[in-house]
């Protein structure tokens, strides 16, 4: 779980940094408002839900951006926490096998 929440508020960060970024490469997009934007802070709460005590069957992801974004930010931050390399790989069909050396 905790490699879940650092993951998502990396990529979160990233997808933010890259935006402001590009923003000041190609001045045409200038009015996109990411110039303006700031991320102060992203806290990423992750709880477990079930019956198994180390096993969850459900994790739910909150997430909390502070600083001055604008709602369509906001949610174009919450789409890119999709894109978290370690949720794609807890929610896809990952096979793991254990050997010893």
């Amino acid at each position: 779980m905790a490699a879940l929440g650092s993951c998502t508020a990396m990529t979160i960060r990233t997808v933010f940094e890259n935006s402001k970024a590009l923003t000041k490469k190609n001045t045409a997009n200038y009015s996109n408002g990411w110039a303006d934007a700031e991320l102060s802070g992203i806290q990423v709460k992750v709880t477990e839900h079930g019956d198994h005590p180390h096993v969850p069957s459900k994790l739910t992801v909150e997430i909390s951006l502070d600083g001055k974004l604008t709602d369509q930010q906001k949610s174009r931050l919450l789409a890119a926490s999709e894109r978290c390399p370690v949720k794609k790989m807890m929610s896809g069909n990952l096979g793991i096998e254990s050997s010893l050396l």
